[in-house]
């Protein structure tokens, strides 16, 4: 059990590391459209990676990103600008 926490907040992290990877796919030397559709790749990888962590550490880690306030905040429609 311990170690599926560690996959859980290996999967975070390396979910951070995609966010990094996006601004470097604007400068390969690619199509426009090959670029638009890496990043949207690399984002949906991204979330998924970042969602599947928390799902396997739990609510209680993902609270010091403090990303279940924020959900609850955004669906609500009182995240403030």
């Amino acid at each position: 059990m311990k170690n599926l926490k560690y996959i859980g907040i290996r999967l975070i992290v390396g979910s951070f590391l995609f966010w990094i990877i996006i601004p470097i796919v604007t400068v390969l030397p690619l199509t426009l459209t090959a670029k638009g559709i890496l990043t949207g790749i690399i984002l949906v990888v991204a979330e998924v990676m970042f969602w599947s962590g928390g799902l396997i550490v739990g609510k209680e880690i993902l609270k010091k990103f403090n990303l279940f306030e924020r959900l609850y905040l955004l669906i609500n429609n009182k995240l403030s600008k």
